[in-house]
């Protein structure tokens, strides 16, 4: 631990951090969610503050242009940022429970007054977070948690439990799969093609500063020459960038998140999908504007993208087996809440190919 002697830049995580562990020792509800949103904006100053450091303190490899971006750009984009740029450092597991606990604040700040937060998703928050700060800045206040973190045998959990819901998801998963490539083959059968399909992978991998000119232009024109729908084809080429010199960041960076979803092409596939034949509340193609941020949609609140990644994320991570020592059962739960939510959109889009 480093207490005295700090440099500039640790100062301002660490009053953060502190103010949010000292909230988080009174077991008050509106003290339990202040401690939980401040460790997340601990979070994302932890992140931007690492990211904008001098080379010759974070030893990345990441060109301080690509990181200054990143830290300029959403929390989506931060994670991404820190991702790339500390790699050797962090555990990605801890960057997908970040994204797990964000989304949770983001639920409290849509949702308004009167929302709590549970107590082992403030300790698990707690945790990561005191985590990151020790391995990315080398401040250890893992000390100052007082927290047990052990399970008491009233919640504990059973391998079976975690076995039985991993299989639900990857079950629903794979069926949700099937049914998106199936229904775009109906909707729009040139996507599907391999050579399309290879396509949007190659235009989705290595967007960076000096690329993504080149990587827009074929995203653009792939999009003219595959998709049919004319409603569909005008709807995104006037959603993406068309003049990076004229557009604002917020709509290059939509357009970054647009493309980078190719690496998965369920996920563009979803994407269009979700905007118009499954639209999750108000959120529908009409709802949203390209001047604004649409990070939002990777959240199971909001899209069948933000469902299809989040089950997919709990799956790979927060449910893995050697991950099973860090779960709760606030995690176990919130697993059950995606599930739920998978289950609904895979029988939505059955009812569609019936239909």
């Amino acid at each position: 631990m480093k207490p005295t002697n700090t440099h500039p830049w640790q100062s301002g995580p660490i009053e953060l951090f502190k103010f949010a562990l000292e909230n988080l020792k009174n077991p008050n509800e509106i003290n339990q969610r202040i401690s939980f949103l401040l460790f997340d904006i601990g979070v994302e100053t932890l992140f931007k503050t690492y990211l904008i450091l001098p080379e010759e303190v974070t030893r990345t490899p990441l060109p301080y242009a690509e990181r200054k971006k990143y830290a300029n750009g959403n929390f989506h984009d931060l994670l991404k940022g820190i991702k790339l740029a500390a790699n050797t450092k962090i555990n990605e597991t801890d960057l997908h429970h970040v994204k797990f606990y964000h989304n949770i604040r983001n639920n409290l700040y849509h949702q308004g007054n009167g929302i709590t937060v549970r107590q082992d998703y403030v300790n698990g928050y707690a945790t990561t977070a005191t985590t990151l700060l020790k391995q990315l800045l080398e401040i250890d206040l893992t000390n100052l948690i007082a927290i047990e973190t052990s399970m008491n045998q009233e919640n504990s959990l059973t391998k079976e439990t975690l076995i039985n819901i991993r299989k639900e998801l990857v079950e629903g998963i794979s069926r949700l799969r099937d049914l998106v490539r199936l229904f775009t083959e109906k909707i729009e059968p040139k996507l599907i093609y391999p050579s399309t399909v290879g396509k949007l992978n190659e235009i989705a991998t290595g967007i960076n500063v000096s690329t993504f000119p080149s990587k827009l232009e074929e995203f653009r024109t792939l999009i003219e020459k595959n998709l049919n729908d004319p409603e569909m084809k005008s709807w995104l080429l006037h959603f993406i960038s068309e003049d990076i010199c004229c557009d604002g960041p917020q709509v290059i960076l939509n357009t970054q998140f647009i493309m980078e979803l190719g690496k998965d092409p369920i996920s563009f596939y979803l994407f269009l999908i979700g905007f118009f034949y499954l639209p999750i509340d108000d959120v529908t193609k009409d709802s949203v504007e390209k001047s604004e941020d649409i990070s939002f949609i990777d959240s199971d609140d909001y899209h069948v993208v933000g469902i299809y990644n989040v089950a997919s994320s709990l799956v790979e991570f927060s449910l893995s087996d050697q991950n099973f020592d860090r779960l709760n059962m606030g995690v176990i739960e919130r697993s059950q809440e995606v599930l739920l939510k998978l289950r609904d959109i895979v029988n939505r889009m059955e009812g569609m190919l019936d239909a």
